[in-house]
């Protein structure tokens, strides 16, 4: 987990990323997405350092904890916000010089200032013995979502995006694993079929939001630039996000 190494070789990490990626692409990269979302503070710095302006790790609800020690984003903003190295990556630095673009992950329904403590009490023990989380999600009273094609369904993503728009979120940032698109790479996308599943619910998604809202298509720095109207920002980058 990038966060846990000591800062100067997260700093050399991030060089000897970026060289490889500029070699590679005769462009220097200017958006990041830490792998397994490990973004700390001193991550934060290592990017600065490297030149980078925009991040797209923070997921919000959601901790990493139990996970290597991972990040925790519980109480992390929606909307984007600027960050610095000398806070927590959750707290908005309002003239950090490093714009956060968090992942998309809301409920299935709102307030989820509500909804976010109570199903941290149907996770917590003892009650997670009893798996009511599990249980709450499957009747639907209080299901967590992902905007992504390999872990929610159609449906689901469909839920989230109208309960984050009606929150004033600016933007929708639908992800997957790069591997999930040729069989057998990952484990969300172990066959041909799961790849040409995927790819159906990304167009069934992208055809049922068309019913409801406008969206600009976008990658992670060009909606970084129409987000914060920063058109240095523009670099090429792999991820895309929907700008409403």
């Amino acid at each position: 987990m990038l966060k846990n190494l000591p800062a100067d070789l997260q700093l050399a990490k991030v060089e000897r990323l970026t060289a490889a990626l500029e070699e590679a692409f005769g462009v220097a990269p200017r958006a990041f997405r830490a792998g397994r979302y490990g973004l700390g503070r001193e991550t934060v710095a290592a990017l600065l350092r490297c030149g980078y302006r925009v991040d797209s790790s923070v997921c919000p609800f959601i901790s990493w904890r139990d996970v290597d020690n991972g990040p925790d984003f519980v109480g992390a903003p929606l909307e984007p916000y600027h960050l610095a190295p000398d806070r927590d990556v959750t707290q908005p630095a309002p003239e950090g010089p490093l714009l956060e673009i968090p992942l998309s992950f809301g409920y299935n329904r709102g307030p989820f200032s509500f909804w976010d403590p109570a199903r941290r009490l149907l996770e917590a023990a003892p009650l997670r013995w009893f798996h009511l989380a599990g249980v709450a999600a499957r009747t639907g009273l209080v299901n967590r979502i992902a905007l992504s094609p390999e872990l929610a369904s159609v449906a689901d993503m469909l839920t989230l995006s109208r309960q984050l728009l009606e929150l004033g979120v600016p933007h929708l940032q639908l992800s997957w694993h790069t591997p999930s698109l040729k069989p057998g790479l990952s484990p969300f996308a172990a066959t041909a079929a799961d790849v040409a599943r995927l790819y159906a619910s990304v167009d069934a998604y992208l055809d049922g939001l068309a019913r409801f809202t406008r969206v600009t298509f976008a990658t992670i720095s060009e909606a970084a630039a129409l987000l914060c109207g920063d058109s240095a920002t523009l670099e090429p980058h792999a991820s895309a996000t929907g700008v409403r």
